[in-house]
């Protein structure tokens, strides 16, 4: 991601904005549920969430490692360096459970993220007061005004005081996170954590016990699209659609992962 003070809308395919959310459908509801609540865990029993460090890493070496599996398809040729770049940063899970109360409880305000981001990228991270690009293989997008962007979190927390949208809210955290960008760095890291704690409070997960990256960067051109036409539209169902998908191959590759 670039923040520019040249910013221009010439340098993006479109910007994104986050429209209000909404419940799923019964379909898509239905599908979620049914895939949340079969997903195999790092380890069942009272060892779950210590087993669960480096889950991100171990998926990503069952995809790029010496005997790679062939699990699911992919939309990009990107996805592999991408995976790859996770042996070089911090494990996502042991910031996921310094911070675990407050990510599952949805318990944060603009400074905790601050330092969740700065954990996750290990330099102090700030919010972002520029315009932001970013860049991509089909063209680069807006993020949402630095204006806008700073009240994601409040956005946030008051789609989860209302009971109607509990089900929505690990697809709505990433979308909002993702498309907002608060920070100069870390965004995804930093959306990809918030979906795992709404994750969390729809399964009853103690931890952070599955691995996501691999599965969003092996569809990165489709979520990229779905964002796209979210913005356009504001019709949520086809987002709905990438993200149960992304869904499912968290599930598929946390299958391979327990029978190795």
């Amino acid at each position: 991601m670039s923040n520019r003070s040249d910013f221009s809308s010439d340098l993006w395919r479109c910007r994104w904005t986050c429209p209000e959310p909404r419940p799923l459908s019964q379909r898509h509801g239905d599908m979620l549920t049914e895939i949340v609540a079969t997903m195999p865990r790092a380890r069942p029993g009272g060892r779950e969430v210590l087993d669960a460090v480096g889950v991100e890493l171990k998926l990503s070496m069952l995809l790029v490692g010496p005997d790679p599996i062939a699990e699911g398809e992919v939309d990009n040729d990107y996805w592999d360096k991408k995976c790859r770049l996770l042996f070089l940063r911090p494990a996502i899970e042991p910031v996921a459970i310094s911070y675990w109360p407050r990510l599952a409880g949805m318990d944060l305000d603009v400074e905790r993220a601050q330092k969740i981001v700065s954990a996750l990228t290990t330099q102090a991270q700030v919010v972002r007061t520029r315009e932001g690009v970013g860049r991509s293989a089909s063209g680069n997008v807006g993020f949402e005004p630095p204006d806008r962007a700073r009240e994601w979190l409040d956005r946030l927390k008051e789609a989860q005081a209302k009971p109607e949208l509990a089900s929505v809210m690990p697809a709505y955290v990433f979308a909002s996170t993702i498309m907002a960008h608060p920070f100069a760095d870390g965004n995804g890291r930093l959306a990809r954590l918030l979906t795992l704690g709404a994750l969390a409070r729809l399964a009853g997960w103690d931890g952070p016990i599955v691995g996501l990256a691999p599965s969003f960067y092996r569809r990165a051109e489709s979520m990229g699209a779905a964002l796209d036409e979210l913005t356009f539209t504001g019709n949520w169902d086809r987002y709905f659609e990438v993200f149960i998908d992304i869904m499912a191959d968290v599930k598929s590759l946390m299958t391979a992962l327990a029978g190795r």
